[in-house]
């Protein structure tokens, strides 16, 4: 993959955890404002940092043995789900406002954040597969 589009991509994936987080925020509070806190913002951050992160190690990832790819795919996959179990843990043990909201849209962006990180993951591997 050449340098032009890794580098596309990469403007790409940011742009759309960035997006997702702004329209889920507005949704949010515009029409849930039940489920809306005030630390919202940290989470489509948290994600757009850990997606950045793991797409910068998987695009830059030397060698084309694609045994090596998916296994750090999936070790970041470990590393992502870890992280965000911890995230939660330590939101929940440090305060008792909006516990189940923010679980709840952490779990949501996770696993919305995985189907299309995974969706792009095949895609990116059958591309590397034709050459």
């Amino acid at each position: 993959m050449s340098k032009v589009k890794k580098y596309t991509l990469v403007i790409v994936i940011l742009s759309l955890y960035i997006s997702t987080g702004i329209i889920v925020g507005v949704v949010l509070r515009e029409f849930l404002p039940q489920y809306y806190f005030p630390v919202y913002p940290i989470i489509p951050a948290y994600f757009t940092l850990l997606g950045f992160v793991m797409l910068w190690i998987l695009l830059f990832t030397k060698g084309s043995s694609p045994a090596k790819v998916v296994n750090t795919y999936m070790m970041m996959r470990t590393v992502k789900l870890i992280i965000t179990i911890g995230f939660i843990l330590a939101y929940n043990m440090v305060t008792d406002d909006h516990r189940y909201p923010f679980t709840l849209i952490t779990v949501a962006f996770y696993f919305f954040f995985l189907f299309v990180e995974t969706y792009l993951f095949i895609k990116f591997e059958k591309e590397r597969m034709k050459k």
